[in-house]
């Protein structure tokens, strides 16, 4: 029965509805939320947010709900603020927790046939190439790895990255999210600096959350 109500929604054309779960750590926040709700904007991303008992004290991220007025595609986003690693993807679609902001982005971008970056091979893998480039910082567990994983991912966006005069593409919103959570306190190369804030200004609505 999950396989064929999956089939159907893989193949089924627009509008679709979709509800997830996300089980988020509030101090790795996953904000390519916020550039998905500001730039898919045949799509509309509705957030709930609720906090475990795993968390104490106050969450320092907000995820508001931003709809487009005539728009029927739905994504419904119950978030929970708890004590996880990365971001894990609950729904009944699927018979496990899909792990990772990354992941996160690829399902998505696969049940909406208009941000499906797969229907062109070469720059599917180019932002295939983002996209595991950005789950190697994230896994790495000592600062020294870190560093090397965030140089070897700038590297990268000096010849791929976003320019402000095109479509962005999730791609860059998880290697902004995860430059914006992991390069804190870090200088970064002027060429990415220059495209960081081109990513600050274009996929947040307001600067007090920058």
């Amino acid at each position: 029965m999950r396989k064929k109500i999956l089939s159907e929604i893989l193949c089924e054309k627009e509008p679709i509805e979709v509800s997830l779960v996300l089980n988020i750590n509030p101090w790795k926040p996953p904000y390519s939320i916020y550039a998905l709700q500001k730039l898919w904007k045949d799509t509309n991303i509705i957030v709930k947010s609720y906090v475990h008992s795993t968390i104490v004290g106050r969450v320092p991220i907000d995820f508001s709900s931003n709809t487009h007025p005539g728009v029927n595609n739905v994504v419904n986003l119950n978030i929970i603020f708890k004590a996880v690693n990365d971001v894990e993807v609950v729904t009944n679609l699927l018979r496990y927790p899909l792990l990772g902001e990354v992941n996160f982005l690829r399902y998505l971008s696969r049940l909406i046939k208009t941000h499906n970056y797969e229907k062109d091979f070469a720059s599917a893998c180019t932002i295939d190439n983002i996209l595991d480039l950005c789950c190697r910082v994230r896994s790495q567990t000592i600062r020294d790895k870190t560093d090397e994983a965030l140089s070897i991912l700038y590297q990268e966006l000096e010849h791929t990255r976003w320019n402000g005069r095109d479509e962005p593409s999730i791609a860059d919103m998880a290697a902004w999210s995860t430059v914006k959570q992991f390069s804190s306190n870090r200088r970064l190369p002027q060429i990415i600096q220059r495209w960081y804030e081109i990513c600050e200004k274009t996929f947040m609505d307001d600067a007090s959350r920058r």
